[in-house]
Parts: C-alpha cells; sequence; structure tokens
C-alpha cells in the first residue's frame, strides 16, 4: 500500500499545531522580548510565518520534483501506481493489462517545478523583509526567531524522522518482493513518499545548525 500525501499532509498539520502550542506556553510563561521588538510583533511575525509557509511550498515541490525524477531514472512503476483497463475483477489480471500513465512523470515535474521556484522566490523575499524588520543584532532576543526555529525543526524533522523508515521498508518490498498481477494494487510506490522524505531531510538538516547555536547562546 503506498503511503503518501494522505498520511504525511495530517503529520504535518499536527506536528506544526503541537509546536506552535508549546511555543506559545513558553512564550506566555517566560520573559517577554524587550520593548523596541514587541512594537514591531506583526511585521516579524508575518515574515516568520510566510518564510515557514513557503518552506512548506518549497517542501511539496521538491517532492513532486524528486518523484518524477526517480520515475524517469527508475521507471514508472517506481513513483506511480498503475491502472487495469477493462477489468471489473481483479482476480484474473495479467501483467499486459497493467498500464501506467507516463504523463504523470511529466505534470509532477512541471508542477514540481512551479512550486519549488515559488517558494524559494517567496522564501527569499520574506528573509530579506524579516531583516528589515527585525537585524541579526536583535535575533538573541528575539522569541519569534526562536520558535520559528524550533517550529521549523519539529515539523520537517518529525516528517523526516516518520517517512524515510517508511520509504527504507517501501523500497526493499519493492525491490525484493514479487508481487503477481493480479495484486498489483498491493505493490509499494517508494517513489512518491522517498521524494517527501528526502525534501524533509533537506529542510531539517538546514535549519538545525542555527536552531542549536541559538539554544547554546
Amino acid at each position: 500500500m503506498a503511503i503518501g500525501a494522505d498520511v504525511l499532509i495530517p503529520l504535518i498539520l499536527m506536528l506544526g499545531f503541537v509546536a506552535v502550542l508549546v511555543a506559545a506556553i513558553v512564550y506566555i510563561r517566560s520573559e517577554r522580548e524587550p520593548e523596541s521588538l514587541q512594537q514591531r510583533f506583526l511585521h516579524r511575525f508575518y515574515a516568520y510565518a510566510m518564510m515557514f509557509l513557503a518552506a512548506l511550498v518549497l517542501f511539496t515541490g521538491g517532492g513532486l520534483l524528486i518523484r518524477a525524477g526517480l520515475a524517469y531514472a527508475l521507471g514508472t512503476p517506481f513513483s506511480y501506481l498503475g491502472e487495469v483497463e477493462g477489468r471489473t475483477s481483479f482476480r484474473f489480471v495479467e501483467e499486459s493489462d497493467i498500464r501506467y500513465d507516463e504523463s504523470l512523470r511529466t505534470q509532477d515535474l512541471y508542477a514540481g517545478g512551479a512550486f519549488a521556484a515559488i517558494g524559494i522566490l517567496a522564501f527569499l523575499l520574506h528573509w530579506s523583509l524579516r531583516d528589515r524588520v527585525e537585524g541579526p543584532e536583535e535575533r538573541g532576543q528575539s522569541f519569534l526567531h526562536r520558535g520559528y526555529l524550533m517550529v521549523h525543526g519539529v515539523v520537517f524533522g518529525g516528517v523526516a524522522l516518520a517517512s524515510i523508515p517508511l520509504a527504507v521498508h517501501q523500497i526493499i518490498t519493492y525491490a525484493l518482493i514479487s508481487f503477481p498481477p493480479d495484486e498489483f494494487f498491493r505493490r509499494p510506490v517508494p517513489g512518491e513518499i522517498l521524494g517527501f522524505a528526502a525534501m524533509a531531510l533537506v529542510l531539517w538538516a538546514g535549519i538545525l545548525p542555527s536552531l542549536f547555536r541559538r539554544q547554546e547562546g
């Protein structure tokens, strides 16, 4: 059974909600930011929120691009589930009855490229805006900055930790277990989960140095 966006999207929402809730509790119970930062709270909150949303768009686009790339490199069945044409029962399905839509690779390639480009552009734009409303020398006192790093790390780290073992399991199953044609719907399609797992790992690894540097400081 393929496990993809139907699992990852609820997981992202759950992790994001928990991380934001924890950050809010910590903020309420801790010392507040300096008055100079508080006066720019809404502008800073907007910049950090949009940076995180842009990272989610990049995550989506990157996952689609990797999925399509794996399909081109390893074959369409690695990333996409086929369909059976002209059959109402799977009992006597033959290999020749299974069809794979090759256009799905191209669609994901274009969609992934568009999502990734928009995500990168939006992230860089709001990164620049963040620098205008919160200088580098102020970030040591910025709760929003620490909260952003924590939420980013929890969401993408959690997705990576949850999806990488699933991707490994599906790759092993795909490579080593032979399914008869009449059980084709049980075949894993590891390219989908592997694409998003790889992107989550990249985004998680990218934030870890800043996250732990801030914690040590």
